[in-house]
């Protein structure tokens, strides 16, 4: 128990040092792909001195995770840098942590929520992290505040603050829904009683409200979360899909992807036009459709570097190699380099696996409903396109039911009690 105790703190530390190195180091660099479009888009607000989106964006190609950008907002009105946003990742990935060990303490037991810690610390994308200007962390920590709140629900004011943090979760990826049904199903469970569920409400929607009414005043209409699910249907619907993020489409005349004078038609044009053609092509391509599932799993789970790709170089190098921009010896260095660095990553997927097998009696159990978020995660992902980074907001799961496992078989040969 001391020893486990011991690898327990000695983790936490190392991952503290890794990530506190990296921040020095590439605290003031330059952020790539998403990363980069999302600062800019802050900076854009900032100069026209609203939050957003205003009137300025609705000929944007999407909204693009609303509460993230008013969060750097926030942060730029304060601190007039967004090189604090590296520190504060750095916090909240503490927080995130914590939630990890609380929760599969409290669903586990104490030697589970140590080696599920242990197991987090040492994930590749955990230390790497605090460096993107991204959703992930931010969106992570509100979804498991949530969760921690309902696990612990020590009274009605707990319910409330979890329906607040959904909701604000909701404001940056609307992919909380995974965690906003696990609450309920652990609540259901529970037999709590009908004002906790009124309380989660109450929370949610007000959130939602104001949300809503800040969003009129900047930009005369309501928008409550992003509006990214209709061109990321279409990149995995067409007859060049290979499952992936598939920017390059975008600009291909031949593709369905295209939009002809895009400028003139507002986001929510562009959002239903996606939507409406990808609708079509599944309809004439069902089996095709459904078996882009076959490859968009293991892609899911392809490698955990992708953090890094926010100040290194290498982002979207599967869709150039998809069509045919870089060289297949190219490709496969690419790929073994990432391999390299997602070890641990794929023992975690490995251990896992195995606990779903040998502890698969207890999956309709109390212990089970930490699989949900897994579950829901994948299957929703899945119907669009998807990028190994996809699987972050739903690997702690994994994680805990992972260590789980291992506690199970430590206990089983005598070395925990």
């Amino acid at each position: 128990m001391r020893s486990i105790k011991n690898l327990f703190f000695a983790s936490v530390f190392l991952c503290v040092a890794i990530q506190v190195i990296l921040i020095c180091i590439f605290v003031n660099h330059k952020q790539l792909s998403d990363y980069g479009e999302y600062i800019t888009l802050t900076q854009d607000c900032i100069a026209r001195g609203n939050w957003y989106p205003d009137s300025a964006n609705m000929h944007d190609s999407y909204i693009f995770a609303p509460g993230l950008i008013n969060y750097f907002i926030l942060q730029m009105k304060l601190f007039g840098t967004m090189s604090v946003n590296l520190w504060l990742n750095l916090m909240l990935n503490l927080g995130i942590i914590y939630f990890v060990y609380s929760i599969s303490n409290k669903l586990f037991n104490k030697n589970t929520a140590y080696i599920s810690v242990i197991a987090y610390s040492l994930l590749y994308s955990t230390w790497w992290v605090v460096i993107p200007a991204g959703t992930e962390v931010p969106f992570l920590f509100l979804s498991l505040l949530g969760l921690w709140a309902v696990v612990n629900q020590k009274n009605i004011g707990y319910i409330f603050l979890a329906g607040v943090a959904f909701g604000l979760a909701n404001w940056i990826r609307p992919l909380v829904v995974i965690f906003l049904i696990t609450a309920l199903v652990m609540m259901y469970m529970n037999k709590v009683k009908i004002s906790k569920y009124i309380s989660l409400a109450v929370g949610f929607v007000l959130v939602l409200g104001l949300i809503g009414a800040a969003s009129y005043k900047s930009a005369n209409r309501v928008i409550l979360q992003s509006s990214t699910s209709g061109v990321n249907l279409a990149y995995t619907s067409n007859d060049k899909a290979y499952g992936g993020v598939a920017s390059s489409l975008l600009s291909d005349t031949t593709n369905l992807c295209y939009i002809k004078n895009s400028n003139s038609y507002t986001y929510a044009q562009k959002d239903s036009i996606w939507k409406a053609r990808s609708i079509e092509w599944i309809k004439d391509h069902p089996v095709k459709f459904a078996g882009l599932y076959a490859i968009k799993i293991p892609g899911l789970f392809a490698e955990d570097t992708w953090p890094d790709r926010a100040v290194l170089p290498g982002a979207g190098f599967i869709d150039k190699f998809a069509h045919g921009q870089i060289s297949l010896p190219e490709f496969i260095g690419r790929v073994l380099l990432l391999v390299s660095k997602s070890i641990v990553f794929y023992m975690i997927c490995i251990v896992f696996l195995i606990g779903l097998w040998t502890k698969r009696k207890e999956i309709l159990s109390s212990k089970g409903v930490i699989l949900i978020p897994v579950i829901l995660g994948i299957a929703i992902t899945c119907i669009f396109s998807v990028s190994p980074r996809y699987h972050y907001p739903f690997l702690f799961a994994m994680v805990i039911w992972a260590a789980y496992a291992f506690e199970c078989y430590l206990r089983k040969k005598g070395v925990l009690k």
